[in-house]
């Protein structure tokens, strides 16, 4: 059993290789809590949430066709597990053009992306379970993002016009974890975003500032795949409430996206 899980994994590393893709694009996220405080007591680094994915695409499909889906591949650590996203793939929900005008219209302006990975993950220090059980370790996740982008940035570029725009994401795991937000963008550069996390043993709810160090973040967007993808550095500060253990904290965090298309 454990012998045909192993010849899965490798079947897809190689499906997901020889697609002929380049690399295209990188991401960085880094939220750590610096400082809680529950019952008079302040403690500093609660947790820390990290993940660097890389993600690969094909220019063309064989009707030679802009193509608007990655392979991605990642490692990241969270509730003081580490894991590898070994394969995931993430497309445009709405790619391709429908034949009713109105719904056209609604492609255009409205950017709908599903995505899925197949990971790892271990707690290190934990006793290694036997190989036959191996699968155990074995993760997997689905999301959804919509955003929605005002009529005022129509043929423009630059970061600022992007304002009122708004947007959220659901992301759900195997082994029972949730996140989501619900973000806007009321000023110029920066996005408020309300957040619920659900990990494996709390539940978070959070509300965060997010600028965007960029002013002009959506100049590279040669491609159908990039319009609505902001290229540069972003840092974000908030506060979490733990329901589970009632306490807040106060959280600082980094995003980077980077791209040549």
């Amino acid at each position: 059993m454990n012998r045909n899980f192993l010849y899965i994994i490798f079947a897809l590393l190689i499906i997901c290789t020889d697609t002929g893709a380049q690399t295209v694009r990188s991401k960085t996220y880094l939220d750590a809590s610096t400082l809680a405080y529950r019952s008079d007591k302040i403690n500093y680094f609660q947790y820390l949430t990290f993940e660097e994915t890389f993600l690969w695409r094909r220019r063309y499909n064989r009707e030679g066709l802009e193509k608007d889906s990655y392979f991605f591949h990642s490692v990241y650590t969270q509730d003081s597990a580490v894991g590898a996203k070994l394969i995931g793939f993430e497309f445009n929900f709405l790619h391709e053009r429908f034949d009713k005008n109105r719904w056209n219209h609604f492609r255009d302006w409205n950017k709908i992306r599903m995505g899925m990975a197949l990971s790892f993950e271990y707690i290190p220090f934990e006793p290694l379970l036997p190989v036959e059980d191996i699968y155990q370790y074995v993760n997997a996740n689905i999301y959804l993002k919509f955003l929605h982008i005002c009529q005022s940035c129509r043929g423009d570029k630059t970061t600022k016009f992007r304002r009122m725009s708004w947007g959220f994401l659901i992301n759900v795991e195997y082994f029972g974890r949730v996140h989501a937000e619900l973000s806007i963008k009321p000023l110029k550069y920066v996005w408020i975003t309300g957040r619920f996390r659900k990990t494996l043993h709390d539940r978070y709810y959070g509300l965060f500032f997010e600028l965007e160090l960029n002013h002009h973040g959506y100049d590279v967007s040669r491609l159908e795949s990039t319009k609505d993808i902001y290229n540069g550095v972003t840092v974000f500060a908030g506060v979490d409430y733990n329901e589970t253990r009632s306490f807040f904290a106060f959280n600082l965090g980094l995003k980077m996206d980077f791209r040549n298309h």
